[in-house]
């Protein structure tokens, strides 16, 4: 599991090596569902501001919602801190090929 967090820690946090050796798995897993918060508010900055107007303009009535735009995230899978844990150390000893 370690190794999925590597290329998100060392690229879109900008974390170095020695920082993300640091830092223990709950921190980089708070971290991380930060960095999901903050994309989720730049999306909705996105289509607020910027793909809603022009639907609107050149749809008309037929223009998405908001709700109809977003509808996606709304089937995210949420998965509870123990279960996600559980599922890191049961994987701890298996190897990906």
């Amino acid at each position: 599991m370690l190794e999925s967090y590597e290329p998100i820690a060392l690229g879109e946090l900008n974390l170095t090596i020695e920082q993300f050796g640091d830092y223990t798995m709950s921190q980089i897993s708070a971290l991380i569902k930060g960095l999901k918060r903050r994309q989720k508010y730049t999306e909705d900055l996105f289509v607020i501001f910027s793909a809603l107007p022009v639907y609107k303009c050149f749809g008309g009535k037929n223009a998405p919602t908001y709700e109809e735009l977003t509808a996606y995230r709304n089937g995210e899978k949420k998965q509870s801190e123990m279960d996600f844990w559980r599922d890191v150390l049961t994987q701890k000893g298996k190897k990906k090929c």
